[in-house]
């Protein structure tokens, strides 16, 4: 997949709108991100969004690998136009506007479960809330959390969860097949955690609410000064 490659100097970040801030670090570990956006130059009714980190961020060379290894391409991820470097270090990337999906199209679900079997790379978030609607074209969503197969282990030690279990179930078997015995115990994969609001209405609250945080304090205090630019 042939896409652009921005230098993180030339992007006017200041001018960009800042629409989620995700200031976090665990266990020494930089988790933090930043999510803008701007006019579409190739389309004046879209705009594109950029989601940058610092040097440090844990996932900063993931994305890397996966387009290198052809887990991400124009099928997969139709919507992604550019990676933003500084320096030679992966900085981001961009994405045009996208719409939420109404329902979860089963073939393209299949066309993942193929890529991840054929590439040996799989994206933790993938699921019906992290992939979008791209023109007429279905897109994953939140790039950054991809993993070759064989570090599946990393999930857990990056305080990181799948989105299906399904999908989870999928790389499990992938990584089974990989490591044989020779992987000791199988680690198994973490999942993201959903609650229903009548068996959990209290947790489900607050679930919801961390999830708006950011972009509830991007819009009220704006925080780009910690962004390093």
């Amino acid at each position: 997949m042939q896409i652009a490659n921005l230098e993180l100097s030339d992007i006017d970040v200041a001018s960009l709108r800042l629409h989620k801030v995700v200031r976090r670090h665990i266990g020494g570990q930089d988790h933090s991100r930043w999510v803008l956006s701007g006019p579409d130059e190739a389309n004046a009714k879209g705009r594109l969004y950029y989601k940058i980190w610092n040097p440090s961020y844990i996932r900063r060379d993931n994305i890397i690998g996966a387009l290198d290894s052809g887990f991400y391409d124009t099928r997969t991820v139709p919507a992604l136009r550019a990676l933003i470097f500084s320096h030679g270090v992966c900085r981001g990337y961009v994405m045009r506007e996208c719409r939420p999906l109404k329902s979860f199209d089963p073939s393209f679900f299949r066309l993942v479960l193929d890529r991840t079997a054929g590439t040996n790379y799989f994206a933790v978030q993938f699921g019906h809330a992290h992939s979008m609607l791209c023109g007429s074209e279905i897109s994953m969503i939140d790039l950054e959390g991809v993993y070759p197969v064989g570090e599946l282990d990393l999930i857990r030690r990056h305080h990181s969860a799948f989105a299906s279990a399904r999908y989870a179930k999928f790389v499990a078997a992938l990584y089974r097949d990989l490591v044989g015995s020779e992987g000791g115990t199988l680690p198994k994969p973490p999942l993201e955690r959903h609650l229903a609001w009548r068996q959990h209405p209290l947790q489900k609250t607050l679930v919801v609410a961390s999830k708006h945080v950011g972009r509830v304090s991007a819009r009220c205090a704006p925080r780009l000064r910690q962004l390093e630019v």
